[in-house]
């Protein structure tokens, strides 16, 4: 398409050339023609004057019916003595002097013969000039022919042209878009391929390998990511394995240091219930009576420990239903309010009177004992404390918040939020929050958290909204 302007400007420059150039030569040969004819008729005579005029006028109006051209003739003072068309100079159009320009490459530099462009008004034709000499080769006069060349006709033939050339561009643009939209998709058809296969290459789905027939450099390609496939999946089943052992070790070491924690004091009590025995002490019974009372609580503690681990092994299958999660939020926040109501407010408000997900009951109770419960440590004495649970819709999802002034959480605690084993109590095993993460992950939500270290924490969980019950 770049290439069709020059190539216009270059066929209409060309063409007006020649067209100029075939309307002189055709101007010429007319000149010639017209003298000769002249010269048999009036080279005997010596000179031309207005006093022969009408014979002049005869002839040359004789002439341009032959010739289909005007023919003027002007004495060798550059006077008009008679025309074929003197209405032309009658009217004023053109002035009875020969052009200035003629009159001199004669007069002064001797030609025999001058074609130039000449104008009336907007009008621009070829005028040819010739000097006319008797028998005696001597000037008597100047033969001029002026040709007025059909402009709009070739103008109208160049449009012609042009358009035709420019209707000839675009089919062959459109062909060759057409062609090399076949081509290139011919070619990228094996690399769509390939990208459509990496596009759905991952850890733990079922990657497919690229079946090519063809030995040729895309087979070739081919062959590397089907080997790839191969490496990766080895891989993964490697790193899988790892990780298994990885977090048995670490959830080993968790219940060993757990277990160990309530089985040292009862060591110490058993000795030293030992010892009182064999000293005969006299309060025997009170020692037995507190030893018994020590040692219960601290198999709850492991009972606690065995009950907590279970869960986060191996989560229940959830029950899950239609149910109205601001009820449920609301008998869980009143059994909080009964037991904290002397030392921390907890306020509850819901944006519409009814919202209704699709969850097990017990799992999202948990949630919520889990996160408020989380929510008082932070508070801890705080005689100001104040934990506002919020119930409200975001587009699509039902978003629970819960939050408080508490003491927050740093910066560098943040990212291991909902890791397993991480906690910032001083007792629990931190599997909380990560049960708590899964159990709505399972119902198809999300949880995040907003916290300021020494202004507070903010807990959102979120839940698909059934439209209605």
């Amino acid at each position: 398409m770049v290439s069709l302007i020059p190539i216009v400007i270059g066929t209409k420059l060309y063409l007006e050339n020649q067209h100029q150039n075939s309307n002189k030569e055709q101007l010429q040969e007319k000149l010639q023609s017209v003298l000769v004819e002249i010269e048999h008729k009036l080279s005997k005579k010596e000179t031309l004057s207005i006093d022969s005029k009408d014979y002049l006028s005869y002839l040359l109006t004789k002439f341009s019916y032959v010739f289909f051209s005007d023919i003027n003739i002007y004495d060798i003072n550059g006077s008009l003595l008679a025309s074929s068309r003197p209405e032309i100079f009658n009217y004023g159009l053109i002035g009875e002097k020969i052009h200035p320009k003629a009159y001199l490459s004669f007069s002064k530099s001797n030609k025999t013969e001058i074609i130039q462009k000449e104008s009336i008004g907007k009008l621009t034709f070829l005028s040819a000039y010739s000097p006319f000499k008797n028998e005696q080769g001597n000037v008597i006069a100047y033969l001029n022919l002026p040709y007025f060349a059909k402009e709009g006709k070739i103008r109208k033939e160049i449009s012609t042209l042009i358009i035709a050339l420019i209707n000839f561009y675009v089919l062959l643009s459109l062909i060759g878009i057409g062609t090399a939209l076949i081509v290139s998709n011919k070619i990228t058809q094996p690399l769509r391929i390939l990208q459509n296969k990496f596009s759905r290459i991952g850890m733990g789905l079922t990657n497919e390998e690229i079946h090519w027939e063809n030995d040729d450099e895309f087979g070739a390609l081919v062959s590397e990511y089907n080997r790839m496939l191969k490496e990766l999946e080895k891989n993964a089943l490697k790193l899988a394995k790892a990780e298994r052992e990885s977090a048995w070790r670490e959830m080993a070491k968790q219940v060993a240091h757990e277990i160990k924690n309530p089985l040292t004091p009862m060591k110490l009590s058993i000795q030293h219930l030992e010892k009182a025995y064999h000293d005969k002490a006299p309060d025997w019974e009170e020692r037995l009576k507190k030893f018994s009372k020590t040692l219960i609580g601290q198999i709850e503690t492991l009972s606690s420990i065995a009950e907590e681990f279970s869960h986060f092994a191996k989560m229940p299958k959830a029950n899950n239903q239609t149910i109205d999660i601001g009820e449920t939020i609301s008998e869980t926040v009143n059994l909080f309010k009964n037991t904290f109501s002397s030392n921390v407010g907890i306020k509850f408000k819901q944006e519409s009177d009814q919202f209704f997900v699709f969850a097990d009951k017990d799992q999202l109770t948990r949630v919520l004992n889990n996160l408020l419960t989380n929510s008082l440590h932070s508070i801890e004495n705080n005689n100001n404390g104040e934990i506002t649970v919020d119930l409200f819709s975001k587009e699509s999802t039902i978003v629970v918040s819960i939050s408080d002034n508490g003491k927050g959480i740093s910066e560098s605690d943040k990212g291991k939020i909902f890791s397993p084993n991480f906690t910032t109590k001083n007792s629990g095993m931190g599997l909380g929050l990560t049960m708590v993460k899964n159990m709505i992950n399972l119902s198809g939500g999300d949880v995040w958290f907003d916290s300021e270290l020494g202004e507070g924490s903010c807990f959102y969980f979120s839940l698909p909204k059934l439209t209605q019950q």
